[in-house]
């Protein structure tokens, strides 16, 4: 097995690699990478999810169902239907567990929230 050893550039417009040959080839994943590493500044690594949840205002009250589109050790984005306007605050089920969250921007059908109480199991 031979390795062999590619220059790199980086620069605003994404990462460059030499190819065999010797021209330089942009990498589409290596500049995706770049760009939202570069672009995400936030204190907590977020983690795609795609999985669906439940949205209640009080315990008892009637569930509505949101998709998960993201989370982080430190908050959630949710996206729900048109006709469910999300509270201020309110409690997210998500896998059998329950946390507390609280509104930080609302974009659309999106809504960007921060955690106030860590997660439960549900009962």
């Amino acid at each position: 097995m031979r390795l062999v050893r590619r220059r790199a550039t980086v620069s605003r417009y994404g990462v460059f690699s030499e190819g065999v040959c010797g021209c330089f080839t942009k990498s589409l994943v290596d500049t995706m990478i770049w760009e939202t590493l570069a672009a995400d500044r936030r204190r907590a690594l977020r983690r795609p999810l795609g999985h669906l949840g439940t949205i209640r205002t009080e315990p008892g009250s009637t569930p509505h169902y949101c998709l998960v589109i993201d989370d982080s050790d430190e908050g959630v984005r949710v996206s729900t239907s048109h006709d469910y306007d999300v509270p201020d605050e309110f409690v997210l089920r998500l896998s059998g567990n329950e946390a507390k969250y609280k509104v930080v921007w609302r974009k659309g059908r999106q809504v960007g929230a921060k955690l106030v109480r860590r997660a439960r199991r549900a009962t």
